[in-house]
């Protein structure tokens, strides 16, 4: 088990283009406090890092896409397009580190998180709704037909992430959250999501 991940936000935004209809988010300063998360070697490692999305960034500036993309701002997931998917006692647990000191994260960690490879703290809630409403902002952008496609380069990821609990780096489901919402919004009958 690695030291707690310590998300910090700045700015975050989503880009798209409408010149060449292709759109993804990325959020620039969505980091790891690195005064906790680098401490011990091993931590560099550890997948899921800041790395994990400047390498993604860095391989679409190589390919001239970031130069291709509108940028546009990016947003929290609702409470109510959240609760699309998980549970309100789980939001409310998830909610409630914002509160919490770093020790009592850790304890939610150790407590009722083990062996879940999750880790919070203070930021783990706002970064997750970011997370979660980015991804949102993109398939809006795609199905409003402002986009052709779109990416969502986010952290925390979402994609393991069960309706009544955190799992494998994950706290909302951004995936399954975004496709409800081209259902509950576009009334799509069924969707294909490529992770």
């Amino acid at each position: 088990r690695v030291a707690p991940a310590l998300f910090t936000m700045r700015e975050c935004y989503c880009i798209t283009t409408m010149s060449h209809r292709k759109g993804y988010f990325f959020g620039s300063e969505v980091k790891m406090n690195d005064g906790l998360y680098f401490q011990k070697p091993s931590h560099r490692a550890h997948p899921e890092r800041p790395a994990r999305l400047a390498s993604a960034y860095q391989t679409l500036i190589d390919y001239g896409l970031v130069q291709r993309c509108e940028r546009l701002a990016a947003r929290d997931a609702t409470r109510e397009e959240i609760a699309w998917l998980h549970t309100t006692e789980y939001i409310e647990k998830v909610a409630s580190s914002a509160t919490m000191t770093q020790a009592q994260c850790e304890k939610l960690d150790r407590e009722e998180f083990t062996e879940k490879f999750v880790y919070f703290c203070q930021q783990t809630y706002r970064a997750s709704l970011l997370a979660a409403g980015s991804s949102v902002q993109v398939v809006e952008n795609i199905l409003s037909g402002k986009s052709l496609n779109g990416l969502a380069l986010v952290r925390p990821p979402g994609h393991h992430a069960e309706s009544d609990t955190a799992f494998g780096f994950c706290f909302f489901n951004n995936t399954a959250v975004a496709t409800r919402y081209a259902i509950e919004h576009y009334n799509l009958k069924r969707s294909v999501t490529f992770l």
